[in-house]
């Protein structure tokens, strides 16, 4: 139970200097004549009260709240002189602190305030969300019979509080908005206890205190998850909130009648009860967290509901919620809205044929705002009944989704896809707009002007984000390169489109930027794109007078499998560039240059078999973090990286081209991770030289190499070094026994490898994980296996490979002491595993795969020595499968006593959590994880 909480709150200390300068910000903030500086004597009293804030960010950001509410010498006496800035105690004294703040407040919003105490501390408490509880609890009312809405008046509470610092850490989403805040703990150790005993945090391993309960009228119930909790009788009929993570509800629900809030977020809600509609009160229901499909038929008793979230609702009985303003949903459905006049949030509406569906019904919702989205616009017949949605007068609509259906689920077609999206003109307040699924050819031209026209006027100037999704009819994208605050632009699926870009005509000296604000641009799966380069006619792009993608930050080019041609007109020296994707690009032939990109950190090139070069300038990319070419197999070459110093991961994949690595490798001193995987014709890697930060190398499917890249010792962070199927590889140098950091060693399937180095393993004191073989088919020992037994204290986990002339294991394992994992593979020849196999007595998972000839365990005594061995796996070893079989196999009584056995897919005794994969092939995870 959580009531009054005392925790010692630790936070970073200022200087006294630096709790003026945020005392002093916040004060100049609040006021109206900021460019005035503070009257001196006000200004020495709060220095004053700087110096008391003891260094607390957060009693210095509150208490310039306070200040700023009350510009006058005496007011702020009164906070200097007051006693809470002597207490003692620590704690006592933040939170006296912080209370002074809070007595200043407004009663209306030490209401507010004190609600804040039903969410968990530092939990993320959204705007939206906060304001429609408190408008659920009443607390937002009209003062003199003013007209403003409720929305509205607890969007200025919220913002009080955010001034106050009482609501902090402020996140904004794209449109400029305020999305969310948290708490500090101290402010929520504040708010509880000004609730005054009204709110109840309800942790259930704790008894309930039935006797000091009749003052709560809010309630979080928090459960371990193994009792299912009960609520007193005489508390649940005063509750006005109830949030629980437990299905508390089904069982009370007739019980509440007082309930304004209703928040259930417990997994095994299925159903709710018939008698939620006895609930007269509520008007906040929140079961986005519930696996609750559909509402019982009584929902539509609930005449005073405000707020409904991700509920499906029927149509009988809706049109009676006249108090509904807020509807969000995640499974778009068909509800009758003809008498919901109250609707302020509608997050899907689906078009139908009956009255209440139909498109203009949505026209008499002039207050709707936030996010809506419109489906099944192909009902809509015609220009004229699209229009009186009357989405143009929708002020407050800031996200609006235009939505056709396509393929089967498109019953009806009018092919009137055009007419219907030029009544659908949204007010120039919209922020974001997506149009997904329409089939007209052309789009309307309140989407954009001729950028060339005299005087090129956009109606979306205020639009932030703008996706074009499956309009495969369309040949053309409209002008959107002026868009002044358009940031986000998304095409998708336009099948039709063969070009994009602007023909501009600049000859004059004014200057010209194309797409302003843009940060983010993705073009995907265009099949029949060709070409994108913005022409500019009488003006070089990138002079004086025309500036394109100045503010550019990520660039996804995707399945654009006809693109051969690509020009941006170059980069500028500031360009702000930091991620360059293109995948899955067949055609393209060659990138811009990469000059002037110096923020970039991310390039990133999947699938482009028509590249068979890297642009210039790539070494000017002195900001770049991960360098990876996946699926480019025509690539030959890769310009310098001399310089980028950067650079962290250099991951090279299925380049069959490319012959030899860029030259300046050894520059990239802050390389962390370099992978290179089947570059079958890569001959050589340069000196390693220098590469002191290098952490993990692995070398995988690289047919063409003869020889691990020397100084190796050099590198003296490594930790992990994989070689797999390097099948011209014939030695491993000894400098890799230098490499003391080293954790993990990985050298498989290197089928000619016939010389290691005995005493090369001895030095590896922090190796953990050991893989080996298969080598050479002509080897009859396993090479390199001399100083293994030095690594007894530090080796956990070991995979070895064998082949067929290998009778039996090495015997240096017998001295792996501390080895907890072991995996047997394809040793053709072993027939019987050896009797020192019980010393390793720390191994609790022991697998055996594609031993063909295997029949026999160690004896009894041995297999009993394996005394933590938890796990046993057998599979493709049909001898050792046979006599292992339950109670008849003879080897059977040596394993009974094991509890996992796992024997060709199946459990033949106890329950492995794992799959088969993970538990055969699990030493191997790493492996393939890093290809």
């Amino acid at each position: 139970m959580e009531a009054l909480p005392m925790q010692k709150h630790d936070m970073v200390k200022l200087s006294y200097h630096e709790c003026w300068l945020i005392i002093e910000d916040i004060v100049l903030r609040s006021s109206t004549e900021t460019s005035i500086p503070l009257d001196l004597d006000l200004e020495n009293i709060g220095q004053e009260i700087a110096q008391k804030c003891g260094g607390l960010p957060l009693v210095a950001s509150v208490i310039g709240g306070a200040l700023s509410r009350e510009m006058k010498i005496d007011k702020w006496q009164e906070i200097l002189d007051d006693e809470a800035w002597i207490l003692q105690d620590e704690n006592k004294k933040i939170l006296s602190i912080l209370k002074i703040s809070f007595d200043r407040l407004p009663s209306s919003l030490k209401t507010c305030f004190s609600y804040c105490s039903i969410f968990p501390k530092d939990a993320v408490i959204f705007k939206d969300d906060l304001i429609q509880l408190w408008m659920a609890q009443g607390f937002l009312h009209n003062s003199n019979g003013s007209l403003v809405e409720m929305e509205d008046i607890g969007n200025d509470y919220f913002n009080e509080l955010l001034s106050n610092s009482l609501l902090q850490d402020i996140k904004w989403d794209l449109y400029g908005n305020i999305e969310s805040c948290k708490m500090h703990d101290a402010v929520h150790d504040l708010a509880l206890i000004v609730s005054k005993g009204e709110t109840l945090v309800w942790d259930t391993s704790c008894n309930f205190d039935v006797q000091n309960c009749s003052t709560i009228r809010h309630l979080r119930v928090q459960s371990n998850g193994k009792d299912l909790p009960t609520i007193p009788r005489s508390v649940a009929q005063r509750l006005h909130s109830l949030f629980s993570d437990v299905d508390v509800f089904c069982s009370m629900a007739s019980d509440l009648k007082s309930l304004r809030t209703l928040k259930l977020m417990a997994d095994q809600n299925k159903k709710l009860p018939t008698s939620l509609g006895k609930l007269k009160h509520l008007k906040y229901l929140d079961i986005s967290r519930a696996y609750v499909t559909v509402a019982p038929k009584t929902f539509s008793k609930l005449y005073n509901l405000q707020t409904s979230k991700f509920l499906d609702c029927g149509p009988n009985g809706i049109a009676n919620l006249i108090s509904w303003r807020h509807i969000y949903s995640i499974h778009p459905h068909d509800i009758s809205i003809m008498q919901l006049s109250s609707l302020r949030t509608l997050s899907h509406f689906v078009v139908g044929t009956k009255k209440g569906c139909q498109i203009e019904d949505l026209g008499c919702l002039s207050q709707l705002g936030g996010k809506l989205g419109i489906l099944k616009l192909e009902h809509v017949r015609s220009k004229l009944e699209a229009s009186k949605a009357n989405l143009k007068e929708k002020t407050k609509l800031h996200q609006l989704t235009l939505h056709w259906s396509s393929g089967y689920e498109r019953a009806v077609n009018n092919n009137n896809d055009e007419e219907v999206l030029k009544g659908l003109q949204p007010h120039s307040t919209l922020k974001s707009l997506t149009i997904n699924g329409y089939k007209g050819k052309m789009f309307p031209s309140w989407m954009g002007n001729d950028i060339n026209s005299s005087s090129p006027l956009f109606l979306l100037y205020n639009m932030v984000e703008l996706q074009l999704i499956n309009c495969d009819e369309c040949t053309c994208i409209p002008s959107l390169g002026l868009l002044p605050s358009l940031k986000v632009l998304c095409v998708e699926r336009m099948e039709n489109v063969r070009r994009m870009g602007h023909k501009l005509q600049s000859g004059g000296a004014e200057s010209i930027r194309l797409f302003p604000a843009l940060k983010t641009l993705a073009i995907c799966d265009m099949e029949r794109l060709g070409e994108w380069v913005e022409v500019v006619e009488d003006a070089a792009v990138g002079s004086q007078g025309v500036i394109v993608f100045p503010c550019l930050e990520k660039l996804l080019i995707s399945e654009c499998p006809l693109l051969k041609t690509w020009s941006m007109g170059g980069f500028s020296p500031h360009h702000k560039l930091s991620e360059l994707l293109i995948e899955h690009c067949s055609s393209l032939t060659a990138i811009p240059s990469l000059d002037g990109l110096l923020a970039l950190e991310k390039l990133e090139l999947f699938s482009c078999d028509g590249l068979t070069s890297l642009p210039i300038g790539l070494g000017s990319c002195i900001s770049l973090q991960l360098l990876e070419i996946n699926g480019c197999q025509n690539l030959n070459s890769i310009p310098s990286i001399n310089g980028l110093t950067s650079l962290q991961r250099l991951n090279l994949i299925c380049c069959n081209g490319l012959m030899c690595l860029p030259i300046g490798l050894d520059s990239c001193i802050s390389l962390q991770l370099l992978k290179i995987f089947q570059c079958q014709n890569l001959n050589s890697i340069p000196s390693l030289n220098e590469l002191t930060s290098l952490e993990r190398l692995y070398l995988t499917h690289c047919d063409g190499l003869t020889c691990l890249p020397t100084e190796l010792d050099s590198c003296i962070s490594l930790q992990q070094l994989g070689i797999r199927s390097c099948p011209n590889l014939i030695s491993i140098p000894e400098d890799i026994g230098k490499l003391h950091s080293l954790n993990v060693l990985r050298i498989i399937e290197c089928e000619n490898l016939r010389s290691i180095s005995g005493e090369w393993l001895a030095s590896l004191t922090w190796l953990k994980g050991l893989h080996l073989g298969p080598f050479w088919s002509e080897l009859e020992d396993f090479p390199g296996l001399t100083s293994i037994h030095q690594l007894h204290a530090s080796l956990e986990k070991l995979d070895l490979y064998g082949w067929d002339k290998l009778e039996s294991l090495p015997h240096q394992l017998q001295h792996l002491t501390a080895l907890k994992e072991l995996t047997l593979l394809k040793f053709n020849g072993l027939e019987a595993l050896p009797e020192w196999l019980g010393d390793l007595s720390c191994v609790h998972r022991l697998v055996i795969w594609s031993c063909p000839n295997l029949t026999h365990l160690p004896s009894i005594e041995a297999m009993r020595r394996l005394s933590n061995l938890q796990y046993l796996g057998i599979r493709h070893c049909p001898k050792l499968k046979k006599s292992c079989a339950k109670k008849r196999g003879p080897e059977w009584f040596k394993i009974s006593h094991i509890p996992n056995i796992r024997i060709h897919y199946k459990n033949v005794q106890g329950e492995y959590k794992f799959s088969m994969v993970c538990l055969i092939f699990g030493s191997l995870i790493p492996l393939f994880h890093i290809i």
